[in-house]
């Protein structure tokens, strides 16, 4: 997250609380790169398209932020797949790390 700038920067000081902002510090031409691979994605019927439908929609967030937030989840899931080198399974995909232990 950091290397591509996608780390959550928080701005208080005192009794001042500040809004939570990306650093934007990291490569940019790596967020290009990562929103150009999820735009097509959040699509309506696409691998994305319901969990940024409920961050624009239930949690009123903006679009950009909504983009921002699905950035940072795919990066952190192709980080993840290339680990284990296993392919892709879309059941896991959503699943936290509990969830899965639960089941097993």
């Amino acid at each position: 997250m950091r290397s591509a700038g996608l780390n959550i920067r928080m701005r208080q000081s005192g009794r001042y609380q500040g809004q939570n902002k990306i650093s934007k510090k990291g490569r940019p031409l790596l967020r290009k790169v990562l929103q150009h691979i999820v735009l097509p994605l959040v699509r309506e019927k696409c691998l994305y398209g319901l969990y940024y439908a409920r961050k624009k929609e239930q949690e009123k967030m903006p679009g950009n932020k909504a983009m921002t937030c699905v950035s940072r989840h795919f990066l952190k899931k192709f980080q993840g797949w290339y680990r284990s080198g296993e392919a892709l399974n879309r059941e896991r995909f959503f699943c936290c790390e509990t969830q899965y232990q639960n089941v097993a």
